[in-house]
């Protein structure tokens, strides 16, 4: 039986996919497979702020309906497009390394971050990436911008003098280039799951699921799964100006968090060390009640 791969249609969403499909050949030569584009709601409408429209889960919903329909056999998606609120019947069974989880400052004229003109204009459709600019330049303007990875490079200019890209999107596509400057992780705090490719099925597909722990990184699994585990437990998807990244240092777990008000004028950070399930629901409390008290 042909396993069928589903996927967007993006450039980047394509690459991803095929990546993914190359990794299994290489892996079940014998094993054929083939990948299924469809449209998502976020595909459709590439004009409103993700927030207005139903969040991260306007890039995934669609698929995941195909998935459980029996449509496709597998979803490949970006794991930062993932929300807390995924079908009970399905689960995220393999986690790709990472090429990088940072984000890239995209700028012809002003290449470094911290140096940047006082009342400037910014592209970006990020509620994370707006806080963090709000809390390095207060006087900057933000303007949204949304669109695929090549329509933001060639779009931004015309409204701002800079935008964002993932750093590892950049690298899939080849579209690095002297005008992307990647920013460090310590001080411009990660969407969760940036950078990660997941393969999802469906949770009774167990043939399925346990071909797929050939191409699973047992690291990259350990270190999205405490950033998921934070993201489900707190519930704010992307209503809210969030960062999160997990790191395993000298066989420690760590996860930063970065969070914001929505008028990006108050703002929280906070590392700590994950040593039982209980520090996540702790954290998640604590910034919970951090944006009841500055509403």
């Amino acid at each position: 039986m042909t396993w069928i791969i589903g996927t967007r249609g993006s450039a980047l969403a394509l690459w991803q996919a095929r990546h993914v499909q190359q990794l299994l050949q290489e892996s079940l030569p014998n094993q054929p497979t083939q990948i299924h584009v469809i449209q998502t709601t976020g595909d459709q409408d590439k004009t409103s702020p993700l927030h207005a429209i139903g969040g991260k889960g306007v890039f995934t919903k669609t698929i995941e309906q195909a998935l459980l329909d029996g449509h496709i056999d597998m979803a490949v998606h970006s794991l930062k497009d993932m929300t807390s609120a995924m079908p009970d019947p399905l689960q995220l069974t393999a986690f790709l390394a990472a090429e990088s989880p940072a984000d890239a400052w995209i700028s012809a004229e002003y290449p470094d971050f911290n140096q940047l003109p006082n009342y400037c204009t910014i592209a970006t459709g990020s509620l994370r990436r707006a806080a963090l600019v709000k809390r390095q330049h207060p006087t900057a303007t933000i303007v949204p911008i949304r669109g695929n990875v090549g329509t933001r490079i060639k779009d931004y200019s015309t409204t701002a003098i800079g935008t964002f890209l993932s750093v590892a999107g950049l690298k899939r596509l080849g579209l690095q280039s002297r005008h992307t400057h990647p920013l460090p992780v310590q001080s411009f705090t990660p969407a969760p799951g940036q950078g990660v490719i997941t393969v999802q099925t469906r949770r009774d597909a167990d043939p399925l699921n346990a071909a797929l722990s050939v191409i699973n990184d047992p690291r990259q699994a350990l270190l999205s799964r405490l950033e998921l585990a934070f993201l489900y437990s707190v519930g704010l998807d992307c209503r809210a100006p969030l960062g999160a990244h997990a790191q395993l240092i000298n066989n420690r777990q760590t996860l930063s968090i970065f969070l914001s008000t929505m008028e990006t004028d108050l703002f929280m950070d906070e590392c700590i060390d994950i040593q039982v399930d209980s520090d996540i629901k702790t954290l998640s409390d604590r910034c919970l009640s951090w944006l009841n008290e500055n509403k």
